[in-house]
């Protein structure tokens, strides 16, 4: 999953949703959520969410696209991410203490 991070994702159209920019990664070294940033212009106006994990699927190879498996409406309507609510997060979804960024 670490090779996740910096990887394009593509929506069920085939057309690309975003970029990875973070994992949330549990005590347990387990990836809980992924950090997906898109829209935007030279760095201004970007948005980030929380997908979960499951959301997200690798293809077998490296090279293989990142498959986001929710449309861009779905991402969307996501809640925003919040780089200094990471712990809450653990709290509030039930992932425990010590929930950590891995980029």
């Amino acid at each position: 999953m670490q090779g996740l991070v910096g990887k394009n994702v593509y929506g069920t159209n085939g057309r690309e949703a975003g970029e990875v920019r973070n994992l949330l990664i549990d005590r347990s070294g387990r990836v809980r959520a992924v950090v997906v940033e898109w829209g935007g212009f030279l760095g201004l106006g970007e948005r980030q969410a929380l997908v979960p994990v499951e959301r997200i699927r690798l293809g077998a190879n490296q090279n293989d696209r990142a498959q986001l498996n929710m449309t861009r409406e779905e991402l969307e309507a996501l809640p925003r991410y919040d780089s200094d609510r990471v712990a809450e997060y653990g709290r509030e979804r039930g992932w425990g203490e010590g929930l950590r960024l891995y980029r």
